[in-house]
This record gives C-alpha cells, sequence and structure tokens, in this order.
C-alpha cells in the first residue's frame, strides 16, 4: 500500500519520520564559466596586469632570439642598400637604410608578436586584454589616468632635457639608430623628416612596449614583482636603446615607463609616453638642424 502510494504522480510523498515534502520551484545549478588563460572567464573583464600569462621566460627569449635575427637581417641589407646609393645621394642612402632597417624589421616583429601572443592567449580580444590594450572602460579608464598621465608626461619632459645637455656638453654617443636620423633630418628634406617621424612616433612605440613591457615584464612581474622586474626590464631596454654613456637617462625613461603601466592598469599609456619621447626628440633633432643651416 506504502509502495503504490509512493509511486503514484502528482501527490506528495510522505515519510513518518520527517513530514511530507513539498514540491517547489526547480533551480538549476550555475554553470561554471569558461576558464581564460591569465585567470578570468570568458565574458568577466581580466585584471591587468594578470597575475599569470600563457607564455614562460624560455619561450619570451626565444622570441627575443628571433627579434634579434629579423633585425640583424634586415640590417644587412639595409647597409647593401646604403652602400649601394651612398654614391650617388647621401641622403637618400641613409634613409633606405633606415627605411628598411628600422620600418621593415618593426613590422615584421610586430606580426610575429601578434601571432605569439594570439595563439596562446586564445584570441585577439583576450591578447589584447593580456597585454592590457584592450579597455572595456575606456572613459572611465581615461578619466582615471589623468593624474598619471600628467605626471609622467613631466617626467618624460624633464628626461629630455637631461638627455639633451648631457649629449650637448658631455658629448655623448647617441644610438646609431638616432644618428641616422639626424644626419637623414640635416641633409635630407621633408620626406626624410616625415619619414624618421612615422617611425620614431607611430611605429616603435607599438613594437616595443608590447614587448618590453608586455611579453618581457608580465612573466617576470609574476616571479619578482613589480620592482625586481621594473628594474631588469628597465636595465634590458636601456642596453638596447643607448649607448653606455646615456645608460642612465634611458634607464630612469623605462621605469617612469613601467610605472606609467601599473599607475593606470594598461598598455596604452606607456606608448603615448614613448610616442611622446620619440615625437619631442624628433623636433629637437629639426630645430637643430635648422639651426645649423
Amino acid at each position: 500500500m506504502d509502495r503504490k502510494r509512493r509511486n503514484q504522480p502528482g501527490k506528495a510523498v510522505t515519510d513518518q519520520r520527517a513530514g511530507p515534502m513539498r514540491r517547489g520551484p526547480r533551480i538549476d545549478s550555475p554553470e561554471p564559466a569558461e576558464p581564460v588563460a591569465g585567470g578570468g572567464a570568458v565574458g568577466a573583464p581580466l585584471a591587468f596586469p594578470p597575475q599569470r600569462v600563457p607564455w614562460n621566460m624560455r619561450q619570451v627569449l626565444a622570441l627575443l632570439g628571433a627579434y634579434l635575427a629579423i633585425v640583424l637581417s634586415f640590417n644587412l641589407v639595409g647597409r647593401f642598400a646604403f652602400e649601394m646609393l651612398n654614391q650617388t645621394d647621401t641622403a637618400t642612402a641613409i634613409s633606405a637604410r633606415i627605411g628598411i632597417q628600422i620600418g621593415c624589421s618593426q613590422a615584421a616583429f610586430l606580426l610575429l608578436l601578434y601571432w605569439f601572443v594570439k595563439g596562446r592567449a586564445g584570441g585577439g580580444i583576450e591578447a589584447g586584454r593580456m597585454l592590457g590594450l584592450y579597455v572595456p572602460r575606456p572613459w572611465k579608464a581615461l578619466e582615471s589616468a589623468i593624474v598619471p598621465a600628467v605626471v609622467g608626461a613631466g617626467v618624460v619632459c624633464l628626461i629630455i632635457v637631461v638627455n639633451s645637455l648631457l649629449a650637448r656638453h658631455l658629448q655623448l654617443r647617441q644610438q646609431l639608430v638616432v644618428s641616422d636620423m639626424e644626419v637623414a633630418i640635416r641633409r635630407g628634406g621633408a620626406y626624410e623628416i616625415a619619414m624618421c617621424a612615422v617611425f620614431a612616433v607611430l611605429v616603435a612605440p607599438f613594437v616595443e612596449e608590447p614587448l618590453f613591457r608586455g611579453l618581457l615584464y608580465l612573466p617576470l612581474r609574476s616571479r619578482l614583482g613589480p620592482v625586481g622586474a621594473g628594474l631588469l626590464v628597465s636595465l634590458v631596454f636601456a642596453l638596447v636603446h643607448s649607448a653606455w654613456s646615456a645608460l642612465l637617462p634611458m634607464f630612469v625613461l623605462a621605469l617612469a615607463f613601467t610605472w606609467l603601466l601599473e599607475a593606470t592598469r594598461t598598455l596604452w599609456a606607456p606608448i603615448a609616453a614613448h610616442m611622446l619621447f620619440n615625437g619631442v626628440m624628433i623636433v629637437l633633432i629639426v630645430k637643430g638642424a635648422a639651426a645649423a643651416h
């Protein structure tokens, strides 16, 4: 009899010890969010800088090796073009060398960088989030970045002044690319100035900041913390970008870029500061060339 009652549909099942069991609305358990690289979930904003990234230092060193191979290869091609054109026009020869060594090498590495990060992040949007290029609320992020941006711009301008004074009074050696740009601007015309400005302001920051403050800084940050990783990456940045005599200004500049990254939580801040620095340097070179004439 109890078994028949228990099996009848639509009837409440009675337990003598626990009392009647009432029917209620069915509540489905929420499905777990799909995890993504970096510790977040699909549809959820990824905190930047992430606590971990889907690449390690061995892969970064391999990518840096590929970058050096690309740069050396295009340097050889640029040197060959310079030797071929230098017999007729020195400014044109230097412009060709700058275009090949900087433009072609940076464009090739930018494609390699995008392919590397996108493949490990699982998509273009996730790659942008992981590198701090994707900003879900741009106006709010811009509002919160006003004070760091003003401070960073002041620091960048101060470093430009100090670097210019040191280069003028102590005869500091400039980076080879900067020396080539100076010669091309002084001996060339509007085309050489525009080409150097495009490469320095619109190309180099979008390659170097994801490389140094992205691929290299983020895995080191998870191991050494922001201070240790910032010091190490800034030292590498200074060694790559300047001669030994101008090492300190470039080191401080790289520290300022890293501070902007941490203060604003986006890679766009050091990219903008990098563009500002290179742009002001181009203006100073042009003014120096005009004064020389």
